[in-house]
């Protein structure tokens, strides 16, 4: 279980790491979260599976690596934050 202040956290420093990476990873991540947004829009979760693995994979590693779902409550969760959990 999350607060949104925490995956606020999250975000913003995954965002913060892809603009500092520039060049061809901050491609790929484009290119995984445009992939994960359009699945999200039909419903789906998730970036097509080689971009998730490629560019989503350090996300993940920062939530333990096993982490198949969460959980979040205590306050509004900004649909931006939802879209990137779902990527």
């Amino acid at each position: 279980m999350a607060a949104p202040a925490v995956l606020d956290k999250v975000y913003n420093g995954m965002t913060k790491k892809i603009e500092d990476a520039g060049g061809y990873k901050k491609m790929i991540a484009g290119m995984a979260f445009s992939s994960g947004e359009r699945n999200y829009e039909r419903g789906g979760i998730g970036a097509n599976s080689m971009l998730n693995g490629i560019a989503m994979k350090p996300a993940q590693k920062l939530l333990g690596g096993r982490c198949i779902a969460i959980l979040t409550g205590s306050a509004p969760l900004s649909a931006d934050i939802q879209k990137f959990c779902q990527t």
